[in-house]
C-alpha cells in the first residue's frame, strides 16, 4: 500500500532491527578526508544554454564552500582540457585563486571532449583509498564530440564506458553529473553516476546551477550543519568556523548579520575574523571563532539557506545510498564524536534529543525520535549509538533525510538527499548508430553489476512472444539489439533481472512493459473504419450543437438571472413592507402610545425620574462594572455568574405568576421592548384587576406606582431579561386579545372632533367596553 505523501517512513520495530542493524557497524568516528575534482564544459554550445555565463558564480559558490584541508582542483574542457585551478589542498590562497579563475570561464571551444576531461582529472586515482572520499562533479551540455568523424566520437564514448568508468569504480569514485541541456548525453551521464553510486541531475536553466552545485557539494563533502530557524542560529563554544550561505532574490535588500552582542555588520563593515563574498543571487559569509549565542540573519528566508560549521563536536551518521529501491530497508545509525573520539558519557547522551526529519515532493513527514535505550528500534542501550531502520515506500522520487540533534546548549543537523527508484536498473529503448536497441544500466548501490543476468521477453501485436538474453557490452552497460524486428510493427518488451545485492542477498525484478516500433493507429485498432467515419461526423455535429446551444444560452441566461434577482428583491421588499404594516397595525399603536406617554411624563415630572433613578441604584441586583480594578476579572465574574445562575432558580411571587398569563404582558414580550422597558415589565401589576383587563395603558400606569420592594420579590434573571416560563399564553391567544383592543390612533383622531364633555364620556365608554 502506498503511503500518502511519504517516500520514506521510519519503522521502529525491535524484532527486525535486532537482526539487521546489529550487522551494520556504526559510522567511523574519524572524519574522512575529501578529494573533489570539478569539470566544467566551456564548449561553444554553452553560449545558447548559459548565455549569462552563470557557471562563474556557481563555481565561486562551490569552491567557496569547500572546507579547509580538502584536496580539490578545477578543469575546463572543450577541444582541450585545461587546469583552471591547480589541484591541491584547499586553504585561503586556493580559494582566492579559484575566485579569480572563475572569471576565465567562457564558451569558445569547438568540441566536447568528456573522455580527456575525465582521464586527465583522475590521473592519480589508481587504487582504492578507504579513508578518502573521492568525487567528480561533471557539468556538460552536449554529447561526446571530439572530431568531425562520427566513428571517432563513438570510439571515444566506448573508451569512457569500457576503460575510464571501470578505473573510477575500482578507485571508489562517485560521479556527480549535471546535464545543462536536452542535447546532453543523459544516458552516458546517468551511466557514469549510476555505475559509481553517484548522482545525476538535469539543470533546466542555468539559473538553477548554484543550487544544484550546493547539493553536489553536500554529497561530496558531507558538511556538519546547524539548524537555521526563522533566520536565527545558535552557535556554541565548540564551533571553530561558521559559514553562512544566504540566497538572495532579485531586488532583495542587502544581507546583514546581527551578532549575539547586538552588533550588526555587512560587507563594507566586517569584523577582522570574517570574510564575505557577494554575488548576484547569494551571499557567502565565513566567520572564524564566532561569538557564542544566537545569531540573526537579516534576509529573506529560503529553504536552501545553510549554516555549515567546523567543530570538534560532530554528528556522524550512516551514509545512505544515493539511490534506494522502493520497499528496501536501510539501517540508520547516529553517533557523536569529540576530537574524533566517540562520546559514550551517559550524562551527555541522556541530555540529547535526536530525531529524524523527512521531506519530499509531497511535503514534510511527521518527525520520528531516535533512542539509545535498547528499545524502540535501538540495539544496545547506552552504547552511544542511536539506531533505527528506514523503509522506502513505493512512491519514487527525491527525498531529504535530516538527523536533528538538540542538546539545549548546542544544536546540530546532518542532511542527506536520496532518490527512491522503482527499478534496480535503468532500462531504455533508443536508437544509436547501430540501430534500435534495449540498453540496461545497473544501479551500483542497489545490485552488484558482476552478478547481473538480464533477459527480455518481446511480444508482437499478433501475440507472438520471444525471449532473448541481454548481453553485457561494458562494465556498466548491457545491450540487446532490436534490428530483427521490423520498424513498421508494434512491440511490447518486458525485462527480467536476476542479480545479487551488494550484501550478497539475491534479488529478482520484472520491469514494467516498454513499447517500441510504430504506434498502433486508430484504423489498425478498429477494422471497421468505414463505420467510424459517419460516427466521427456525428460526434462533431453533436459537439458543434452543444457549443452552439451554449453560445445561444449564455447571454439570455445571464439576463434571466438578473430578472430573477430583481423580481425576488422586489417581492421581498413588498412582503417585508406588508408584514411591517401589519405588525404596526397590530402592535405598534399601543406600544408607541405607551412610549409617548412615558416620554411626556418624564418631561413633565423630572423629580419623579430622579426618584426612579435612586431606586434603581439601590437595587442590590445591579452587577459591578467589569472595568473596576478592585473587582474580580471579567473571566472570574462570568464563571461565578454562570455557577450562581445554574445553582439558584428564579423566585416568583403569586402576583408574578398571575401576571405571566396576561395578554397585555404577552404583547409587551412580542414587541421586544428596549432596556428601559424591561424593568417596568418585571414589576408587579395591579392585582385588583383581572388579567384580561390589563390593557397596555393600564399596565403602564400601575407599574409607575410600584414600590422598590416589588422588584426584589420578582428578582432573578428571567425578570430582568423578559424571559417567560414555557407555560405562558401562546402568541395565538395574544393575537385574539389584540383584536378586541381599541385602536388608540383612530381614537385620537376622533377626539379632535369632540368637546371636553364628549371626551370624558368617550373615555368612560372605552374603559367600560374593554372591561
Amino acid at each position: 500500500m502506498k503511503l500518502p505523501y511519504l517516500i520514506l517512513s521510519l519503522l521502529l520495530t525491535l524484532s527486525v532491527a535486532g537482526s539487521v542493524v546489529a550487522a551494520t557497524p556504526p559510522p567511523e568516528a574519524t572524519a574522512p578526508t575529501y578529494d573533489i575534482r570539478i569539470l566544467i564544459d566551456v564548449s561553444g554550445s554553452m553560449k545558447q544554454n548559459d548565455p549569462a555565463n552563470l557557471r562563474k558564480p556557481a563555481l565561486r559558490l562551490l569552491t567557496g564552500l569547500l572546507p579547509s584541508g580538502t584536496q580539490a582542483g578545477v578543469w575546463t574542457f572543450a577541444r582541450y582540457v585545461n587546469m583552471l585551478v591547480r589541484y591541491g589542498e584547499v586553504n585561503s590562497a586556493w580559494r582566492e585563486q579559484a575566485k579569480g579563475a572563475a572569471d576565465q570561464i567562457g564558451s569558445v571551444g569547438l568540441f566536447t571532449d568528456i573522455e580527456s576531461a575525465l582521464d586527465k582529472a583522475s590521473w592519480n586515482w589508481k587504487d582504492t583509498a578507504p579513508v578518502v572520499h573521492r568525487s567528480v562533479i561533471l557539468l556538460t551540455d552536449g554529447l561526446v564530440d571530439i572530431s568531425d568523424t562520427p566513428e571517432s566520437d563513438r570510439l571515444s564514448r566506448a573508451r569512457i564506458t569500457g576503460e575510464i568508468l571501470p578505473r573510477l569504480q575500482s578507485a571508489g569514485v562517485e560521479v556527480y553529473s549535471i546535464a545543462l541541456s536536452d542535447g546532453a548525453d543523459e544516458t552516458l551521464l546517468q551511466q557514469l553516476s549510476a555505475s559509481t553510486g553517484g548522482w545525476f541531475e538535469r539543470a533546466d536553466t542555468a539559473e538553477a546551477l548554484e543550487r544544484i552545485f550546493l547539493r553536489m557539494f553536500e554529497k561530496a563533502a558531507n558538511p556538519d550543519t546547524l539548524p537555521l530557524i526563522d533566520n536565527q542560529v545558535l552557535v556554541d563554544d565548540s564551533i571553530e568556523e561558521l559559514t553562512l550561505l544566504v540566497f538572495r532574490a532579485k531586488g532583495a535588500p542587502a544581507t546583514t548579520l546581527t551578532t549575539p552582542d547586538g552588533a550588526t555588520f555587512d560587507t563594507p563593515h566586517m569584523p577582522p575574523n570574517a570574510r564575505w563574498h557577494s554575488d548576484a543571487r547569494y551571499d557567502l559569509i565565513t566567520i572564524e571563532k564566532p561569538t557564542t549565542g544566537i545569531w540573526h540573519v537579516n534576509a529573506e528566508t529560503d529553504p536552501d539557506n545553510r549554516v555549515m560549521v567546523v567543530s570538534n563536536l560532530r554528528v556522524v551518521a550512516t551514509e545512505l545510498p544515493n539511490q534506494v529501491l522502493s520497499g528496501d530497508m536501510h539501517d540508520l545509525l547516529v553517533r557523536f564524536t569529540q576530537q574524533n573520539q566517540p562520546i559514550t558519557s551517559k550524562e551527555f547522551l541522556n541530555f540529547l534529543t535526536v530525531k529524524v526529519l523527512e521531506s519530499s515532493a509531497e511535503g514534510p513527514a511527521p518527525e520520528r525520535p531516535l533512542f539509545d535505550n535498547g528499545r524502540d528500534g535501538d540495539i544496545v542501550a547506552g552504547d552511544g549509538v542511536f539506531s533505527t531502520q528506514l523503509s522506502a515506500s513505493e512512491e519514487p522520487g527525491p527525498h531529504t533525510i535530516v538527523v536533528d540533534v538538540d542538546g539545549t546548549t548546542f544544536k546540530r543537523q546532518h542532511r542527506q538527499d536520496i532518490e527512491v527508484v522503482e527499478s534496480p536498473v535503468i532500462a531504455d529503448v533508443r536508437t544509436d548508430e547501430n540501430g534500435t536497441a534495449l540498453f540496461v544500466i545497473p544501479r551500483a548501490g542497489i545490485i552488484d553489476p558482476e552478478t547481473l543476468q538480464a533477459t527480455a521477453t518481446i511480444t508482437s501485436e499478433e501475440g507472438q512472444a520471444e525471449t532473448h538474453p541481454v548481453i553485457r557490452m561494458s562494465p556498466g552497460e548491457w545491450r540487446l539489439g532490436l534490428e530483427a524486428y521490423p520498424p513498421e510493427g508494434s512491440y511490447e518488451l518486458v525485462l527480467d533481472i536476476e542479480a545479487e545485492r551488494p550484501n550478497g542477498k539475491p534479488i529478482h525484478y520484472q520491469g514494467k512493459p516498454l513499447s517500441f516500433g510504430l504506434p498502433v493507429s486508430p484504423n489498425e485498432e478498429d477494422p471497421v473504419a468505414d463505420e467510424d467515419e459517419p460516427q466521427e461526423e456525428e460526434a462533431v455535429t453533436e459537439d458543434d450543437t452543444v457549443e452552439d446551444d451554449e453560445e445561444l444560452n449564455d447571454e439570455p441566461a445571464s439576463v434571466n438571472w438578473i430578472l430573477v434577482i430583481t423580481i425576488v428583491t422586489l417581492l421581498n421588499a413588498l412582503i417585508g413592507g406588508a408584514l411591517f404594516l401589519v405588525y404596526r397595525k397590530l402592535f405598534g399603536g399601543s406600544a408607541e402610545s405607551a412610549d409617548e406617554e412615558d416620554e411626556e411624563e418624564a418631561a413633565e415630572n423630572s423629580p419623579r425620574e430622579d426618584k426612579d433613578a435612586s431606586v434603581a441604584t439601590a437595587t442590590p441586583d445591579v452587577a459591578p462594572t467589569p472595568f473596576d480594578d478592585t473587582k474580580p476579572s471579567i473571566v472570574t465574574q462570568i464563571t461565578e455568574a454562570a455557577s450562581t445562575q445554574e445553582s439558584t432558580p428564579p423566585v416568583l411571587n403569586e402576583a408574578t405568576a398571575s401576571h405571566e398569563d396576561s395578554p397585555a404582558e404577552m404583547e409587551m414580550e412580542v414587541t421586544d421592548p428596549g432596556p428601559s422597558e424591561m424593568l417596568d415589565e418585571s414589576e408587579t401589576p395591579n392585582e385588583s384587576l383581572p388579567p384580561e383587563a390589563a390593557t397596555p395603558e393600564l399596565v403602564m400606569e400601575e407599574t409607575e406606582g410600584t414600590e422598590p420592594d416589588s422588584i426584589e420579590k420578582v428578582g432573578g434573571p428571567d425578570a430582568r431579561t423578559g424571559a417567560r416560563p414555557s407555560e405562558a399564553t401562546s402568541p395565538e391567544l395574544v393575537m385574539e386579545e389584540d383584536v378586541d383592543t381599541p385602536n388608540i390612533s383612530e381614537f385620537d383622531d376622533h377626539l379632535k372632533n369632540l368637546n371636553v364633555d364628549e371626551i370624558d364620556l368617550g373615555l368612560e365608554e372605552k374603559i367600560r367596553n374593554t372591561g
